[in-house]
């Protein structure tokens, strides 16, 4: 019996010693963020991840042990060999899901999970968010991962085993009582409650360190067994949780009228990835964004405006649907629950607008054709409407031949349009179809010249639609579908990382060289134009007046997984899966720690029952 428990204990060993290895794997490829870890962090990273990494290697030990139940009385010579099998598969399958955790944890800052089975649909785009050298580096290092437990399993393993004794009916029991214990690693304990991820978070503040610890492939397998589910958040009894969410917006004054014009124009321009930190940013005396800082001075600035989430398609559902995003995926995602939120456009027409959305991209890209279907656009143009010659990005058309397209719309003065364009030419991998203005070749100098070529396409923009009939009657909004983490590379859950500008101009406003400090997000931007507009907004129930004079403002994003709660001078950002604030800061009433679970408990329970 003993060679068959020196095999097991070796064969334990030898995973632990790998998922040790893919650590130390990840935090030198982040090395930018491991630098700033103490001993005691790296220290806390190992011993907390022994958790998911014991769990792990007890699921992988599940088809061994019957197997060997099966064979081993009478062909242990099969064990063996299935052994050898079985684990140079699992090697190769964790090997891939490392490193391409590696390369996503840059652009995303959350570990693998079921995220990108969403855009599996359309590989292009998912391929568009690579850049070959991070990519190449990451793969040859899953690669190098493999070959060196590879070898190292012949070492231990396979030369130390070539053969094994029949086993006999005492043996198989004790192995089957050993096969009934894994279920101990695998639930993390005795307790009640099963393991989950957050189980090995250890630092209050900083989330790198907490994600450090995650075991890759226990993430990615228990987030394919919750996907497409939303996670209830059960803080308080819900009448507690209704009215604590209910003191958010409970305005009574309309507010601010900004338009002149009762009945304006609408165009909503959403520019991909467009942070405030960029309109704030300078390279070499150079402004990133100087066509958008001139309009500023002609227009009404929303200068604590946020983005609800990280992702384009849930940026598209808070702005024109006023629905928040979600912790781990999209609205989008889900036509029957789509289909019963409210949709700015939808209103609009109860007013005799025309509408049509402009996008450079693929229409079937996380949904877009069914939301913009259903919103009832009556024109929908994606990258399919144009020439050939002019799908010259991986994202599909360049913003510039975008912006022209509109031109192409016929708009009749006596109908009121609402109009909506997408850009995409600012996504990764920042192509863009210009001499680079911002030298560097590495993310962020990409992104920031990308953002630089996108302001000079909307500068032009602007200055020809000035100079049609329609500009005196017409309100553009101009506003971002998420931030982005450049420039100063901020962490998933920081404020900064969902700043986004919002800039309101055009001949049907009142006010020019304006700043509206009021604390918003996206979601507010429906409920604020429907206000304008005479029109009742009760359905958009996570949205509020920006303009409203009852100074009850505040933002709200939603990051994988918590939030930020922010008021003036006030910042509380949440992580659910460590149950903890990552940052507290000016609080002065407790009772916004309830209120800031209370929109997340509202949010989550009200979406599963949608």
């Amino acid at each position: 019996m003993k060679i068959f428990f020196r095999l097991f204990a070796r064969y334990i060993f030898f995973w632990l010693l790998f998922f040790v290895a893919t650590k130390i794997l990840f935090l030198s490829f982040h090395f930018p963020f491991a630098k700033e870890l103490s001993f005691i962090d790296f220290l806390q990273i190992f011993l907390n991840g022994f958790k998911l990494d014991f769990s792990t290697i007890a699921y992988i030990l599940i088809l061994p042990i019957l197997i060997f139940l099966i064979f081993s009385a009478f062909k242990p010579s099969f064990f063996l060999k299935f052994l050898k099998i079985y684990t140079f598969f699992c090697l190769a399958i964790t090997s891939f899901l490392v490193s391409t955790d590696m390369e996503l944890y840059r652009h995303w800052g959350f570990r693998l999970d079921s995220t990108p089975i969403r855009y599996l649909a359309h590989p292009n785009e998912v391929i568009a968010s690579f850049e070959i050298l991070p990519t190449f580096i990451a793969v040859f290092l899953g690669a190098i991962l493999f070959l060196i437990f590879k070898n190292l399993y012949n070492f231990l393993i396979f030369k130390r085993f070539l053969t094994l004794p029949k086993s006999n009916f005492k043996q198989i029991f004790v192995f089957i009582l050993f096969g009934v214990s894994l279920i101990i690693p695998i639930r993390g304990g005795f307790g009640v409650a099963a393991l989950k991820v957050g189980a090995v978070y250890f630092h209050k503040t900083n989330l790198f360190a907490n994600h450090s610890a995650v075991n890759v492939l226990w993430n990615f397998i228990y987030s394919l067994s919750e996907y497409q589910k939303v996670e209830n958040f059960h803080f308080f009894e819900r009448e507690k949780a209704e009215k604590l969410f209910k003191k958010l917006f409970s305005q009574k004054k309309s507010g601010l009228n900004l338009l002149k014009v009762k009945k304006p124009n609408i165009l909503l321009i959403i520019i991909e990835s467009f942070t405030a930190k960029a309109t704030e940013f300078r390279y070499k005396n150079l402004d990133i964004t100087p066509r958008f800082n001139f309009l500023c001075k002609e227009g009404i600035k929303f200068t604590n405006f946020y983005a609800s989430g990280d992702r384009t398609d849930k940026g598209i559902a808070a702005i024109l649907s006023s629905f928040p995003a979600l912790p781990t995926t999209s609205i989008l995602n889900f036509q029957n629950k789509m289909e019963k939120i409210p949709n700015l456009n939808r209103s609009l027409k109860k007013l005799g607008y025309k509408s049509a959305f402009f996008y450079g991209g693929d229409l079937n890209f996380v949904g877009f054709r069914g939301y913009f279907t259903f919103s009832q656009f009556d024109k929908i143009i994606g990258m399919n409407d144009f020439s050939k010659n002019l799908q010259n990005t991986k994202w599909g058309v360049a913003d510039e031949y975008v912006f022209e397209k509109f031109f192409e719309t016929k708009h009749d003065s006596s109908i009121p349009f609402f109009d909506v364009i997408l850009t995409s030419t600012s996504h990764e991998p920042f192509e863009v179809p210009m001499k680079t203005v911002i030298e560097g070749n590495d993310s962020e100098h990409k992104f920031l010249n990308s953002i630089f070529y996108v302001d000079s396409c909307l500068g032009n923009f602007i200055e020809k639609v000035k100079k049609t009939s329609f500009w005196e009657n017409t309100l553009i909004i101009i506003t971002a579908d998420h931030g982005s983490s450049f420039p100063y590379k901020n962490q998933n859950f920081e404020s900064e990382k969902f700043r986004i500008p919002m800039l309101w101009l055009g001949g049907a406003i009142s006010k020019k060289d304006t700043i509206i400090s009021q604390f918003a997000t996206q979601t507010d931007i429906a409920p604020t134009l429907l206000n304008l507009l005479g029109l009742r907004n009760s359905e958009f129930s996570y949205g509020k007046n920006i303009l409203s004079c009852d100074k009850n403002d505040f933002a709200y994003y939603i990051f994988n997984c918590g939030f930020g709660y922010l008021r003036e001078n006030q910042v509380l950002i949440y992580d659910a899966t460590a149950n903890s604030f990552l940052l507290e800061k000016n609080v002065k009433d407790s009772l916004e720690y309830e209120v800031g679970k209370s929109y997340f408990q509202i949010l989550t329970n009200s979406f599963n029952e949608l």
